[in-house]
């Protein structure tokens, strides 16, 4: 396909006019990287043709929908990791390209070029709490990465986490707030709820403390409401949907650590984040124990001495490095 060809197919998505013929060269075109100058070439374009436009019309919403469920139902595996890299990229040009991508919309106003993205890190043992431009609060824990604009602009606050956060976040119905992590997607209106999704970490969660959340999985779509909370393994891709007794959402706020049915591999990583420290495992031995349970305030011995009393897990210091064997 000529270059013209695939950027006039696009001004086309763009502009409203779709069928599942062009969406679907539209994937293929833009899913390799070397396609990546089309895509550029055209939002400089559309900036040019929008400077001398006084009045832009926004994509009708029916139309956005209807493009999500082409797209999500054609795009490959990889697709949307790339896509936002593309997204990053144009926004430096500055255009108003919609890209609807798995259900998740990435739209932006005619003045995007204004727009700087924050990032706001923590360290090992490390907490931050920060306020976002809508006044929405959050709670950073360690090990954390959390991106965000400095002004919302568009049909959705969307910000980018990675690790594990509370957030309690500013009701405004006419814009969701969404949380976009590698696992997952959180779409709420104003509620509390907390997200830990470490990259390393095979399980991933989301619970809530007030309002309502819905939580994108790569093959199903899940609501949760107070008290509830979903576990995701990544590995295997299945997931448990629980309610709890009490309402302890986030306690690592107040320093407690809560597990369940948590790989011992999880375990060690969440401990190495908390107290700084470094933790193996005895080469030539497996684990695969699962640990459930909670721990207040308690320092590391005091927690590698209940994995020993659970699970017969042993652990032995070598200058700065715990070792965990059988």
């Amino acid at each position: 396909m000529e270059k013209e060809q695939e950027k006039q197919i696009i001004r086309q998505y763009l502009n409203g006019i779709y069928s599942s013929q062009e969406v679907k060269k539209i994937t293929e075109s833009l899913h390799h990287a070397d396609e990546l100058g089309i895509l550029e070439e055209l939002a400089a374009e559309v900036w040019e043709e929008a400077e001398a436009c006084s009045n832009v019309p926004d994509l009708n919403k029916k139309q956005e929908r209807k493009a999500a469920v082409l797209l999500e139902k054609l795009q490959p595996r990889n697709y949307h990791s790339w896509v936002k890299r593309v997204f990053y990229a144009v926004t430096g040009i500055a255009a108003s390209v919609l890209l609807v991508i798995g259900g998740i919309s990435l739209k932006q106003h005619w003045d995007i070029r204004h727009i700087v993205m924050t990032q706001v890190k923590t360290g090992f043992g490390e907490k931050k709490e920060l306020v976002l431009p809508d006044g929405s609060q959050i709670v950073l824990n360690a090990c954390s990465q959390l991106q965000y604009p400095t002004e919302f602009v568009g049909n959705i606050r969307d910000v980018q986490l990675n690790g594990e956060a509370y957030f309690k976040i500013t009701s405004d119905p006419q814009k969701p707030f969404q949380v976009q992590t590698a696992a997952f997607q959180i779409e709420v209106l104003g509620t509390e709820f907390n997200v830990k999704s470490y990259p390393h970490d095979q399980i991933q969660s989301v619970e809530v403390e007030e309002g309502k959340v819905q939580v994108k999985l790569p093959e199903d779509r899940i609501r949760l409401k107070k008290q509830e909370q979903i576990y995701l393994n990544r590995q295997s891709g299945e997931y448990s949907k629980l309610k709890r007794c009490e309402n302890k959402v986030a306690e690592w706020r107040k320093g407690s650590l809560h597990f369940h049915q948590t790989p011992l591999a999880d375990v060690a990583r969440e401990l190495e984040r908390r107290y700084n420290c470094r933790i193996s495992f005895r080469e030539g031995q497996s684990f695969d124990n699962l640990i459930s349970g909670e721990h207040d305030n308690q320092d590391l011995e005091t927690i590698l001495e209940s994995l020993h009393y659970i699970c017969g897990i042993n652990y032995e210091k070598e200058n700065e490095n715990i070792i965990l064997y059988k």
